[in-house]
């Protein structure tokens, strides 16, 4: 069974203009085909370019992001600087040993292309989709099931 989906891009917006760029005039093809198709492109490069991640980087980057959803690619680039003000707030992180992983993990962020970040943020955002558990096994599942772990 497939779910159906339905959305208007809105008159004379952005993605009405992308997707109106994207759909062949001649055949008549419909905005909704080259949605799907563009959207089955975008969940494939977003698995095949989310880094994977030591599960305490992923943990930290998972609690760092909690509820920072709606992320435009305008601003992923700002991911290692979530990361970096939610390690400051922290006090676990003052701990030496786990603030010089913890600075590596920022080094490495801050190298991320944006379409990376955005891989990275989608990934957390799923993670949270969902109760929470604080079964660990299940949080380890969890990191998996969303490509941060594996």
């Amino acid at each position: 069974m497939y779910s159906q989906v339905k959305f208007r891009p809105g008159v004379g917006t952005a993605l009405d203009s992308a997707l109106q760029s994207r759909a062949d005039q001649t055949t008549d093809v419909a905005f909704s085909q080259v949605a799907k198709r563009d959207l089955e492109r975008l969940y494939v490069l977003y698995r095949l370019s989310l880094p994977k991640f030591s599960e305490e980087e992923a943990m930290i980057i998972v609690n760092a992001l909690n509820g920072a959803s709606h992320v435009t690619p305008e601003m992923t680039h700002r991911l290692y600087v979530d990361v970096q003000e939610y390690l400051e707030e922290s006090k676990a992180y003052r701990v030496p040993s786990v603030s010089e992983s913890a600075r590596t993990l920022l080094i490495r962020l801050k190298a991320f292309s944006r379409f990376e970040c955005m891989a990275v943020y989608d990934a957390a955002e799923r993670f949270w989709l969902g109760p929470y558990s604080y079964n660990a096994e299940e949080t380890h599942q969890r990191l998996k099931d969303v490509g941060f772990i594996s």
